[in-house]
């Protein structure tokens, strides 16, 4: 099924108010939830370092690579198997740069880990270049941060479930893997959600799997409850909070104020368009009498937005994005229906 790009709107909304306060260029993130990743890997176990090797690969200084590389060889000692077949050991390789002390930190500290093994850990480099990586791994942290680990960003990148729950806790990140992994969901199928959940360009790849078809569901009836569920604001989010708060404190007046609370309310009905809209997307791989009915029902929506389109993009038009998607969706399945009326000049 093709969608065009024009359904991140509103977090490019979000973008244009966080850039007044801060000019960082975005950067599209792909999440992988929890269950996207059990589901992939080829195993998975809990774990801490219990042994480790350094070696000089390339020298600090050169052109090149100024900072230099170094290899880890390391060993987990294996605590639980959640995945794949049962060891109490396994040794792994890493290179980094040669003033990373993380490993030699994290064996220091006895901090334990999730690990991921499997081909759908290797790096889109890793896979393009046709040097696949062997025993490729990931790791989520399960204990407290070192002090190597202060501004990479593959620490800092929240652990989200496939129902957009951001996963903060050690505990809860553990148990729901045990749980995950309980089901035996082997599927490699992935769907995408492109719902901006850490910054405007981000996006979370879920396994297609029976739960799928309820989160679709009740993103389409009750997209509200994804957005209060949220137990933390992500960094975008709260810049764009504070932009909200900034300008209600600079309003000059009772109207300019009520303007500001309006066309936050406008963005507000856009994020939940746009959740509806990633809702009827997902419920592609289910369908049924009832999914049918379901998106026959949205093709009478009221929610729009202003979009250009056609040959003169600049010039404004009413867009009932609600109906084109539940429409496109229908069309998909091969169910006959009447094209409803959904863009034109306003």
């Amino acid at each position: 099924m093709s969608y065009k790009r024009r359904d991140m709107f509103p977090y490019l909304l979000a973008l244009a108010l966080t850039s007044t306060i801060a000019k960082a260029q975005p950067v599209f993130v792909t999440h992988r939830s929890l269950e996207a990743r059990i589901a992939q890997a080829e195993s998975v176990f809990r774990g801490t370092i219990s042994h480790l090797s350094r070696t000089g690969v390339v020298p600090s200084g050169g052109k090149e690579t100024p900072d230099g590389i170094a290899r880890y060889t390391i060993t987990v000692s294996i605590a639980e198997v959640l995945k794949g077949p049962q060891r109490k050991t396994i040794e792994l390789v890493r290179e980094t740069f040669a003033d990373d002390q993380r490993f030699d930190q994290w064996f220091g500290h006895r901090t334990s880990f999730l690990w991921f093994m499997g081909p759908s850990e290797m790096t889109w480099e890793e896979r393009t270049s046709g040097k696949p990586r062997a025993n490729a791994w990931t790791n989520i942290r399960l204990g407290q941060p070192v002090l190597d680990e202060r501004g990479r960003a593959e620490h800092e990148r929240p652990v989200f479930a496939m129902d957009f729950t951001c996963l903060e806790d050690s505990k809860e990140i553990l148990s729901r893997a045990r749980k995950i992994a309980k089901r035996h969901i082997d599927t490699l199928r992935v769907h995408t959600f492109a719902l901006g959940k850490n910054g405007p360009w981000s996006s979370l790849d879920v396994p297609v799997v029976p739960s799928l078809e309820r989160i679709a569901k009740r993103l389409i009836k009750s997209p509200g409850e994804f957005l209060s569920a949220k137990s933390k604001q992500t960094d975008s989010e709260r810049q764009i909070s504070e932009v909200w708060r900034e300008r209600l404190l600079q309003a000059a007046s009772v109207e300019e104020r009520r303007k500001i609370e309006d066309g936050r309310a406008r963005v507000l009905r856009l994020e939940l368009g746009a959740l509806r809209v990633e809702g009827i997307r997902a419920l592609q791989y289910f369908k049924s009498m009832e999914n049918i009915s379901l998106l026959k029902s949205l093709l009478k929506d009221e929610a729009w937005r202003m979009e250009g389109r056609g040959d003169d993009a600049r010039e404004p038009q009413r867009v009932y994005y609600i109906r084109e998607a539940a429409y496109e969706a229908l069309r998909e399945w091969g169910v006959e229906v009447s094209k409803p009326w959904f863009e034109g000049t306003f």
